[in-house]
Protein backbone atom coordinates (compact mmCIF):
# COMPACT_ATOMS: atom_id res chain seq x y z
CA UNK A 1 0.00 0.00 0.00
CA UNK A 2 1.62 3.48 -0.81
CA UNK A 3 1.10 5.99 2.18
CA UNK A 4 -0.98 8.43 -0.34
CA UNK A 5 -3.41 5.91 -0.25
CA UNK A 6 -3.97 6.79 3.24
CA UNK A 7 -6.57 10.10 2.59
CA UNK A 8 -8.63 7.84 0.01
CA UNK A 9 -9.70 4.93 2.68
CA UNK A 10 -13.36 5.10 3.24
CA UNK A 11 -13.28 3.59 7.03
CA UNK A 12 -11.57 2.05 9.98
CA UNK A 13 -11.63 -1.72 8.84
CA UNK A 14 -10.83 -0.81 5.69
CA UNK A 15 -7.75 0.74 5.99
CA UNK A 16 -7.03 -1.73 9.06
CA UNK A 17 -7.25 -4.38 6.18
CA UNK A 18 -4.97 -2.80 3.81
CA UNK A 19 -2.50 -3.28 6.76
CA UNK A 20 0.82 -6.16 6.02
CA UNK A 21 1.05 -8.75 8.26
CA UNK A 22 4.56 -10.08 6.91
CA UNK A 23 7.23 -8.49 9.52
CA UNK A 24 9.42 -7.00 6.89
CA UNK A 25 6.65 -5.28 4.98
CA UNK A 26 4.97 -4.21 7.55
CA UNK A 27 7.88 -2.71 8.79
CA UNK A 28 8.25 -1.00 5.34
CA UNK A 29 4.79 0.38 5.11
CA UNK A 30 4.34 1.38 9.07
CA UNK A 31 7.42 4.21 7.51
CA UNK A 32 6.02 5.37 4.74
CA UNK A 33 2.58 5.55 6.66
CA UNK A 34 3.88 7.54 9.79
CA UNK A 35 6.31 9.84 6.90
CA UNK A 36 2.84 10.70 5.77
CA UNK A 37 1.26 11.47 8.84
CA UNK A 38 4.44 13.26 9.93
CA UNK A 39 3.82 16.02 7.24
CA UNK A 40 -0.56 16.32 8.14
CA UNK A 41 -1.29 17.39 11.34
CA UNK A 42 -5.18 17.05 10.00
CA UNK A 43 -4.37 13.53 8.51
CA UNK A 44 -2.90 12.33 12.74
CA UNK A 45 -5.98 13.49 14.02
CA UNK A 46 -8.14 11.66 11.62
CA UNK A 47 -5.54 8.45 12.03
CA UNK A 48 -5.82 8.90 15.75
CA UNK A 49 -9.94 8.54 15.76
CA UNK A 50 -9.32 5.79 12.92
CA UNK A 51 -7.35 3.80 16.45
CA UNK A 52 -9.81 4.70 18.81
CA UNK A 53 -12.63 3.30 16.39
CA UNK A 54 -10.63 0.58 15.45
CA UNK A 55 -8.41 -0.42 17.68
CA UNK A 56 -6.30 -3.39 15.77
CA UNK A 57 -4.95 -0.38 13.75
CA UNK A 58 -3.08 0.78 16.57
CA UNK A 59 -1.58 -2.52 17.50
CA UNK A 60 -0.76 -3.21 13.79
CA UNK A 61 0.17 0.39 12.64
CA UNK A 62 1.88 2.00 15.74
CA UNK A 63 2.66 -0.81 18.99
CA UNK A 64 6.01 -2.21 19.56
CA UNK A 65 6.81 -5.00 22.04
CA UNK A 66 9.69 -6.18 23.34
CA UNK A 67 10.82 -10.07 23.76
CA UNK A 68 14.67 -10.39 25.68
CA UNK A 69 14.09 -14.26 24.87
CA UNK A 70 14.53 -13.85 21.50
CA UNK A 71 18.01 -12.99 19.57
CA UNK A 72 19.66 -10.24 19.51
CA UNK A 73 18.65 -7.80 16.44
CA UNK A 74 14.83 -9.44 17.26
CA UNK A 75 13.82 -8.02 20.30
CA UNK A 76 11.96 -5.12 19.55
CA UNK A 77 9.55 -5.94 17.03
CA UNK A 78 6.41 -4.56 15.56
CA UNK A 79 2.94 -5.72 17.47
CA UNK A 80 1.74 -7.13 14.98
CA UNK A 81 -2.31 -9.37 16.03
CA UNK A 82 -1.98 -12.85 15.77
CA UNK A 83 -5.89 -14.28 14.94
CA UNK A 84 -6.06 -15.01 18.33
CA UNK A 85 -5.24 -11.85 19.82
CA UNK A 86 -8.26 -10.14 17.72
CA UNK A 87 -11.06 -10.83 19.70
CA UNK A 88 -9.81 -10.49 22.78
CA UNK A 89 -8.85 -6.62 21.54
CA UNK A 90 -12.55 -6.28 20.50
CA UNK A 91 -13.94 -7.69 23.45
CA UNK A 92 -11.65 -5.77 25.78
CA UNK A 93 -12.70 -2.18 23.72
CA UNK A 94 -16.43 -3.73 24.08
CA UNK A 95 -15.90 -4.05 28.30
CA UNK A 96 -14.59 -0.57 28.55
CA UNK A 97 -17.26 1.24 25.92
CA UNK A 98 -19.82 -0.90 27.13
CA UNK A 99 -19.74 -1.39 30.95
CA UNK A 100 -19.35 -5.22 31.46
CA UNK A 101 -16.36 -7.67 32.60
CA UNK A 102 -14.17 -9.63 30.50
CA UNK A 103 -12.23 -12.60 31.68
CA UNK A 104 -9.17 -13.58 29.62
CA UNK A 105 -8.34 -16.97 30.51
CA UNK A 106 -4.79 -17.75 28.91
CA UNK A 107 -1.99 -19.95 28.71
CA UNK A 108 1.50 -18.36 29.49
CA UNK A 109 3.32 -16.37 27.15
CA UNK A 110 0.28 -15.44 24.73
CA UNK A 111 0.20 -11.47 25.04
CA UNK A 112 -3.24 -10.90 26.81
CA UNK A 113 -1.30 -8.20 29.64
CA UNK A 114 0.55 -6.52 26.59
CA UNK A 115 -3.07 -6.25 24.69
CA UNK A 116 -4.47 -4.42 28.15
CA UNK A 117 -1.73 -2.27 28.96
CA UNK A 118 -1.18 -1.30 25.14
CA UNK A 119 -5.30 -0.67 24.44
CA UNK A 120 -5.45 1.36 27.78
CA UNK A 121 -2.48 3.69 26.60
CA UNK A 122 -4.71 3.92 23.72
CA UNK A 123 -7.24 5.10 25.67
CA UNK A 124 -5.04 7.58 27.53
CA UNK A 125 -3.79 9.06 24.79
CA UNK A 126 -6.86 9.45 22.92
CA UNK A 127 -10.17 9.15 24.98
CA UNK A 128 -10.85 11.99 27.51
CA UNK A 129 -11.41 11.61 31.26
CA UNK A 130 -10.57 7.95 30.81
CA UNK A 131 -9.55 6.50 34.33
CA UNK A 132 -7.67 3.24 34.33
CA UNK A 133 -6.54 0.90 37.15
CA UNK A 134 -4.56 -1.98 37.05
CA UNK A 135 -3.48 -4.37 39.79
CA UNK A 136 -1.43 -7.06 40.22
CA UNK A 137 -0.24 -9.05 43.45
CA UNK A 138 2.41 -6.79 44.57
CA UNK A 139 2.73 -3.56 44.21
CA UNK A 140 6.36 -4.30 42.35
CA UNK A 141 4.77 -6.10 39.86
CA UNK A 142 2.36 -3.00 38.72
CA UNK A 143 5.78 -1.00 39.19
CA UNK A 144 9.45 -1.09 40.47
CA UNK A 145 12.32 1.29 39.00
CA UNK A 146 14.53 0.00 36.72
CA UNK A 147 12.11 -3.30 36.08
CA UNK A 148 10.99 -3.17 32.18
CA UNK A 149 8.20 -5.95 32.66
CA UNK A 150 6.22 -4.28 35.35
CA UNK A 151 2.35 -3.23 34.30
CA UNK A 152 3.37 0.27 34.37
CA UNK A 153 6.71 -0.56 32.27
CA UNK A 154 4.48 -2.10 29.59
CA UNK A 155 2.92 1.90 29.09
CA UNK A 156 6.04 3.30 29.43
CA UNK A 157 7.43 1.19 26.77
CA UNK A 158 4.21 1.84 24.73
CA UNK A 159 4.41 5.23 25.05
CA UNK A 160 8.25 5.74 24.13
CA UNK A 161 7.35 3.58 20.71
CA UNK A 162 5.44 6.01 19.24
CA UNK A 163 5.98 7.47 16.10
CA UNK A 164 7.46 10.67 16.56
CA UNK A 165 4.96 13.06 15.42
CA UNK A 166 2.80 11.15 17.91
CA UNK A 167 5.75 11.71 20.91
CA UNK A 168 5.98 15.09 20.10
CA UNK A 169 2.24 15.51 21.49
CA UNK A 170 2.49 14.24 24.46
CA UNK A 171 2.34 16.12 28.01
CA UNK A 172 2.49 13.00 30.41
CA UNK A 173 2.30 13.37 33.69
CA UNK A 174 4.83 9.96 34.99
CA UNK A 175 5.15 9.30 38.37
CA UNK A 176 4.98 6.24 40.85
CA UNK A 177 1.75 3.76 40.25
CA UNK A 178 0.45 6.82 37.95
CA UNK A 179 0.42 8.11 34.38
CA UNK A 180 -1.51 10.95 33.73
CA UNK A 181 -2.27 12.75 30.37
CA UNK A 182 -1.96 16.61 30.70
CA UNK A 183 -4.16 17.15 27.41
CA UNK A 184 -7.53 15.31 28.33
CA UNK A 185 -7.22 14.43 32.22
CA UNK A 186 -6.85 10.81 31.56
CA UNK A 187 -4.87 8.15 33.60
CA UNK A 188 -3.63 5.05 34.34
CA UNK A 189 -2.94 3.97 38.04
CA UNK A 190 -1.70 0.98 40.15
CA UNK A 191 -2.34 -0.70 43.29
CA UNK A 192 -0.95 -3.71 44.44
CA UNK A 193 -4.21 -6.18 44.71
CA UNK A 194 -4.45 -5.90 48.67
CA UNK A 195 -7.49 -6.76 50.60
CA UNK A 196 -8.34 -2.93 50.00
CA UNK A 197 -7.92 -2.71 46.53
CA UNK A 198 -9.65 -0.04 44.63
CA UNK A 199 -11.29 1.01 47.90
CA UNK A 200 -11.43 4.48 47.25
CA UNK A 201 -11.16 4.61 43.44
CA UNK A 202 -13.69 5.13 40.84
CA UNK A 203 -12.61 3.80 37.13
CA UNK A 204 -13.67 3.23 33.61
CA UNK A 205 -11.75 -0.18 33.52
CA UNK A 206 -9.69 -2.64 36.16
CA UNK A 207 -7.51 -4.94 35.29
CA UNK A 208 -6.31 -7.53 37.84
CA UNK A 209 -4.00 -8.76 36.31
CA UNK A 210 -2.73 -13.06 36.91
CA UNK A 211 -5.94 -12.94 38.92
CA UNK A 212 -5.75 -16.24 39.47
CA UNK A 213 -2.33 -16.06 41.50
CA UNK A 214 -3.93 -13.99 43.77
CA UNK A 215 -4.35 -15.32 47.84
CA UNK A 216 -7.88 -16.78 48.02
CA UNK A 217 -8.83 -14.62 50.86
CA UNK A 218 -7.57 -11.81 49.50
CA UNK A 219 -9.18 -12.57 46.31
CA UNK A 220 -12.60 -13.22 47.49
CA UNK A 221 -12.49 -9.68 48.84
CA UNK A 222 -11.62 -7.79 46.02
CA UNK A 223 -14.31 -10.10 44.11
CA UNK A 224 -16.96 -8.90 46.85
CA UNK A 225 -15.81 -4.94 46.71
CA UNK A 226 -14.84 -4.40 42.75
CA UNK A 227 -17.51 -4.19 41.37
CA UNK A 228 -18.56 -0.82 43.41
CA UNK A 229 -15.03 0.49 41.58
CA UNK A 230 -16.24 -0.10 37.92
CA UNK A 231 -18.34 -1.29 35.82
CA UNK A 232 -15.51 -3.06 33.81
CA UNK A 233 -13.21 -5.34 35.49
CA UNK A 234 -10.94 -7.27 33.63
CA UNK A 235 -9.65 -10.91 35.49
CA UNK A 236 -6.96 -11.74 33.53
CA UNK A 237 -4.78 -15.08 34.74
CA UNK A 238 -4.16 -18.56 34.17
CA UNK A 239 -5.38 -20.97 36.29
CA UNK A 240 -3.43 -21.64 39.24
CA UNK A 241 -4.48 -22.12 42.83
CA UNK A 242 -7.79 -24.11 41.48
CA UNK A 243 -11.68 -24.21 40.56
CA UNK A 244 -12.23 -23.18 43.76
CA UNK A 245 -10.10 -19.35 43.29
CA UNK A 246 -12.56 -16.60 43.15
CA UNK A 247 -10.47 -16.23 39.99
CA UNK A 248 -12.50 -19.06 38.52
CA UNK A 249 -15.67 -17.74 40.33
CA UNK A 250 -15.42 -14.79 38.21
CA UNK A 251 -15.46 -16.55 34.67
CA UNK A 252 -18.20 -18.66 35.87
CA UNK A 253 -20.54 -15.18 36.37
CA UNK A 254 -23.24 -14.78 33.62
CA UNK A 255 -22.34 -11.35 33.17
CA UNK A 256 -18.37 -12.14 32.48
CA UNK A 257 -17.75 -12.34 29.17
CA UNK A 258 -14.93 -14.94 28.75
CA UNK A 259 -12.27 -15.36 26.00
CA UNK A 260 -9.12 -17.42 25.50
CA UNK A 261 -6.04 -17.53 24.39
CA UNK A 262 -4.62 -21.03 24.51
CA UNK A 263 -1.08 -21.78 23.30
CA UNK A 264 -2.06 -23.79 20.54
CA UNK A 265 -3.51 -21.31 18.81
CA UNK A 266 0.40 -19.11 18.94
CA UNK A 267 1.80 -19.60 15.44
CA UNK A 268 5.01 -20.29 17.17
CA UNK A 269 4.10 -22.88 19.71
CA UNK A 270 1.72 -24.88 17.29
CA UNK A 271 4.17 -25.37 14.38
CA UNK A 272 3.70 -29.20 13.39
CA UNK A 273 0.93 -29.55 15.88
CA UNK A 274 -0.50 -32.97 16.44
CA UNK A 275 -3.04 -34.81 18.34
CA UNK A 276 -3.37 -37.81 20.22
CA UNK A 277 -6.43 -38.90 20.33
CA UNK A 278 -6.37 -42.15 22.44
CA UNK A 279 -2.65 -44.07 23.79
CA UNK A 280 -0.83 -45.62 20.68
CA UNK A 281 -2.76 -43.25 18.32
CA UNK A 282 -1.70 -39.66 16.83
CA UNK A 283 -3.07 -37.55 13.83
CA UNK A 284 -1.19 -35.19 12.58
CA UNK A 285 -2.69 -31.73 12.01
CA UNK A 286 0.15 -29.07 10.54
CA UNK A 287 0.95 -31.92 8.17
CA UNK A 288 2.73 -29.37 5.68
CA UNK A 289 5.38 -28.48 8.62
CA UNK A 290 6.86 -32.11 8.52
CA UNK A 291 6.61 -32.44 4.66
CA UNK A 292 9.05 -29.68 4.50
CA UNK A 293 11.30 -31.00 6.10
CA UNK A 294 11.04 -35.22 5.96
CA UNK A 295 9.13 -34.68 2.53
CA UNK A 296 9.83 -38.68 2.27
CA UNK A 297 8.14 -39.67 4.70
CA UNK A 298 5.36 -37.29 4.93
CA UNK A 299 4.23 -36.49 1.39
CA UNK A 300 1.97 -39.92 1.63
CA UNK A 301 0.36 -38.84 4.89
CA UNK A 302 -3.01 -37.16 4.78
CA UNK A 303 -4.11 -34.38 7.65
CA UNK A 304 -6.11 -35.55 11.06
CA UNK A 305 -6.03 -38.96 10.06
CA UNK A 306 -5.40 -41.95 12.62
CA UNK A 307 -2.23 -43.22 12.61
CA UNK A 308 -1.19 -46.57 15.08
CA UNK A 309 2.08 -44.78 15.99
CA UNK A 310 4.02 -48.16 16.70
CA UNK A 311 3.65 -49.05 12.95
CA UNK A 312 4.30 -45.82 12.25
CA UNK A 313 7.99 -45.97 14.31
CA UNK A 314 8.58 -49.15 12.77
CA UNK A 315 8.22 -47.66 9.35
CA UNK A 316 10.29 -45.04 10.13
CA UNK A 317 13.63 -47.77 10.94
CA UNK A 318 13.51 -49.03 7.66
CA UNK A 319 14.39 -45.54 5.87
CA UNK A 320 17.76 -44.92 4.08
CA UNK A 321 20.27 -43.41 6.03
CA UNK A 322 19.62 -39.79 4.96
CA UNK A 323 16.47 -39.95 5.85
CA UNK A 324 16.93 -40.94 9.13
CA UNK A 325 19.07 -38.34 9.64
CA UNK A 326 16.36 -35.35 8.42
CA UNK A 327 13.92 -37.57 11.04
CA UNK A 328 16.94 -37.20 13.64
CA UNK A 329 16.88 -33.26 12.81
CA UNK A 330 13.31 -33.56 13.32
CA UNK A 331 13.16 -35.08 16.63
CA UNK A 332 16.44 -33.32 18.34
CA UNK A 333 18.52 -34.19 21.00
CA UNK A 334 16.22 -34.67 23.97
CA UNK A 335 13.07 -36.10 22.70
CA UNK A 336 12.87 -40.10 23.26
CA UNK A 337 10.15 -40.09 19.87
CA UNK A 338 9.29 -37.93 16.95
CA UNK A 339 5.88 -38.00 18.01
CA UNK A 340 4.11 -38.94 21.91
CA UNK A 341 1.46 -41.06 21.61
CA UNK A 342 0.30 -41.00 24.87
CA UNK A 343 -3.26 -39.62 24.65
CA UNK A 344 -2.54 -36.92 26.25
CA UNK A 345 -4.25 -38.03 29.53
CA UNK A 346 -2.35 -35.57 31.99
CA UNK A 347 -3.75 -32.62 29.56
CA UNK A 348 -6.62 -31.04 29.30
CA UNK A 349 -6.59 -30.85 25.45
CA UNK A 350 -5.39 -33.76 23.36
CA UNK A 351 -2.62 -31.66 21.55
CA UNK A 352 0.81 -31.75 21.02
CA UNK A 353 3.52 -29.47 19.19
CA UNK A 354 7.33 -30.30 18.87
CA UNK A 355 7.39 -26.86 21.07
CA UNK A 356 5.10 -28.52 23.63
CA UNK A 357 7.07 -31.68 23.91
CA UNK A 358 10.05 -29.80 24.50
CA UNK A 359 8.64 -27.67 27.13
CA UNK A 360 6.91 -31.26 28.59
CA UNK A 361 10.53 -32.28 29.30
CA UNK A 362 11.99 -28.85 30.42
CA UNK A 363 9.09 -27.95 33.19
CA UNK A 364 7.00 -29.13 35.74
CA UNK A 365 3.89 -30.67 34.34
CA UNK A 366 1.60 -28.03 36.57
CA UNK A 367 3.87 -25.20 35.02
CA UNK A 368 4.05 -26.57 31.61
CA UNK A 369 -0.30 -26.42 32.13
CA UNK A 370 -0.85 -23.36 33.43
CA UNK A 371 -4.34 -23.46 33.05
CA UNK A 372 -4.17 -26.05 34.96
CA UNK A 373 -5.94 -26.95 38.65
CA UNK A 374 -3.58 -27.24 42.23
CA UNK A 375 -6.85 -28.33 44.01
CA UNK A 376 -9.02 -30.07 41.93
CA UNK A 377 -9.17 -33.62 40.14
CA UNK A 378 -9.59 -32.28 37.06
CA UNK A 379 -7.89 -29.33 35.00
CA UNK A 380 -10.08 -26.38 34.96
CA UNK A 381 -9.41 -25.71 31.23
CA UNK A 382 -10.42 -29.63 30.85
CA UNK A 383 -13.55 -29.05 32.74
CA UNK A 384 -14.56 -25.88 30.38
CA UNK A 385 -13.48 -28.15 27.18
CA UNK A 386 -16.09 -30.71 28.19
CA UNK A 387 -18.66 -28.76 29.07
CA UNK A 388 -18.25 -26.48 25.47
CA UNK A 389 -18.44 -29.68 23.67
CA UNK A 390 -20.61 -32.02 25.15
CA UNK A 391 -23.00 -30.27 27.49
CA UNK A 392 -26.44 -29.36 25.52
CA UNK A 393 -28.66 -26.60 26.49
CA UNK A 394 -31.71 -28.74 27.78
CA UNK A 395 -35.19 -29.69 26.24
CA UNK A 396 -37.19 -27.83 29.00
CA UNK A 397 -36.54 -25.80 31.37
CA UNK A 398 -39.22 -24.68 34.50
CA UNK A 399 -40.12 -26.01 37.85
CA UNK A 400 -42.08 -29.80 39.22
CA UNK A 401 -45.32 -29.42 40.92
CA UNK A 402 -45.83 -31.66 43.31
CA UNK A 403 -49.32 -33.07 44.42
CA UNK A 404 -50.75 -33.87 47.87
CA UNK A 405 -53.53 -36.41 49.58
CA UNK A 406 -55.79 -34.42 51.91
CA UNK A 407 -53.28 -35.83 54.27
CA UNK A 408 -50.20 -34.09 52.81
CA UNK A 409 -48.70 -37.36 51.37
CA UNK A 410 -46.99 -36.67 47.86
CA UNK A 411 -48.95 -38.80 45.25
CA UNK A 412 -47.08 -37.55 42.40
CA UNK A 413 -45.74 -34.63 40.16
CA UNK A 414 -45.57 -33.01 37.05
CA UNK A 415 -42.94 -30.68 35.03
CA UNK A 416 -44.55 -26.79 34.09
CA UNK A 417 -42.20 -24.85 32.00
CA UNK A 418 -42.42 -21.38 33.38
CA UNK A 419 -40.58 -18.31 32.56
CA UNK A 420 -39.58 -16.98 35.75
CA UNK A 421 -38.34 -19.59 38.31
CA UNK A 422 -36.52 -22.20 36.70
CA UNK A 423 -34.75 -24.59 38.94
CA UNK A 424 -35.23 -27.64 37.08
CA UNK A 425 -33.93 -28.85 33.79
CA UNK A 426 -34.54 -31.65 31.55
CA UNK A 427 -32.38 -33.26 29.37
CA UNK A 428 -34.66 -35.46 26.79
CA UNK A 429 -38.63 -36.56 26.18
CA UNK A 430 -41.65 -35.56 28.39
CA UNK A 431 -44.96 -37.13 27.96
CA UNK A 432 -47.73 -34.97 29.71
CA UNK A 433 -45.30 -33.48 31.71
CA UNK A 434 -43.43 -36.48 32.95
CA UNK A 435 -40.53 -38.63 32.03
CA UNK A 436 -40.99 -41.87 30.40
CA UNK A 437 -42.87 -44.21 33.22
CA UNK A 438 -41.26 -47.71 31.38
CA UNK A 439 -38.27 -47.60 33.12
CA UNK A 440 -36.70 -46.22 36.67
CA UNK A 441 -34.03 -43.04 37.34
CA UNK A 442 -31.51 -42.45 39.74
CA UNK A 443 -30.40 -38.75 40.00
CA UNK A 444 -26.67 -37.66 41.66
Amino acid sequence: MKATDFTKIATPEEFWRQIPRSLEENIQWRMMLHEFLDRDTGAQKVFQSMCVAYPPIFFDAVAWTLNPKKRPGSRNWPFILRDAQIPVVWMLKSGIDNGHDVGIEKSREEGATELCMKLFCLYLLCVPETQILIGSRTEDEVEKAGDRFTLMAKADYTLAHLPPWWRRQLQIEDTHLHLGNKLNNSCIDGEATSLHFGASNRATAVLLDEFGRTDYGVGKSILGSVNDVTNCVIFSSTHWLGMNHPFNQALQRATTKVVRLPWWENPEKSQGLYRSPEPGIIEIIDIDYYRRRVPEVFDPIQPNTPIKYREFEARLQLQPPEVQNKLAALQGDVRDALFVADGCLKFPKKLRSPWHDYEEIRRDPRDLMSNGSADAVFPGELLSQIKAETVKDPAAVGEVEIRYDSGGHVTGGVFRRASHTKRFKWWGDLEGGRPNQKHNYAIG
